[in-house]
């Protein structure tokens, strides 16, 4: 038996077939999508996942990656660093290849950071608990946020296990919204797991 996947959207209709030999490979359904917009003047995006009352207690997960066009440069994301000083001077901090700040020791010392903007807001989760870009999702209505620059786009991964029970009759709904700076839904797709 394979299990499919619908996306349901006014004047969309697309079909993801899922086959046995897959989900016994892979045991995974995993959806990617975009979310943000290079016409956006958004700095916080919150994305809402709502498994359903037959998918509630399903575990997933939503994973996140940078996503440029390739007419745009790329977005950098520094990783975390730490700073160990020995004696005062004038030091520019690195991550990898992107120089994050600069802090001179001196009398009165000065932090100047560069990557990310000072101004963003932390990542935040609603019945999910995020671990590196990942976020697993726990409760039957999960929500997750984050900061993005103007016209800043993101690819989004929504991953789970068809549970192997479904009734033929009975095709669960997940329900997945975008919303900007925590106050209009602007975008949604509904998935549709048919046994």
């Amino acid at each position: 038996m394979s299990t499919l996947l619908r996306v349901i959207q006014p004047f969309l209709l697309v079909s993801y077939q899922i086959s046995p030999r897959t989900r016994r490979n892979f045991g995974l359904i995993e959806l990617p999508f975009v979310v943000g917009s290079v016409w956006s003047d958004a700095k916080y995006l919150d994305v809402i996942v709502d498994k359903g009352r037959e998918l509630a207690r399903v575990p997933m997960t939503l994973r996140m990656e940078p996503l440029t066009l390739p007419t745009s440069p790329p977005v950098r994301e520094c990783p975390p660093g730490e700073l160990v000083f020995v004696e005062g001077g004038r030091v520019v901090v690195r991550c990898g290849d992107c120089d994050i700040g600069e802090l001179v020791t001196a009398p009165g010392t000065i932090w100047k950071a560069h990557c990310p903007p000072a101004d963003r807001a932390p990542d935040v989760g609603h019945g999910a608990v995020k671990v590196g870009k990942t976020w697993n999702l726990h409760h039957p209505r999960s929500t997750v946020g984050f900061s993005v620059q103007p016209g800043e786009l993101r690819k989004m991964t929504l991953s789970f296990a068809a549970p192997s029970g479904l009734s033929k009759d009975r095709h669960p709904v997940v329900r997945v919204y975008q919303r900007n700076d925590r106050k209009l839904i602007t975008g949604s797709v509904n998935l549709e797991v048919v046994p």
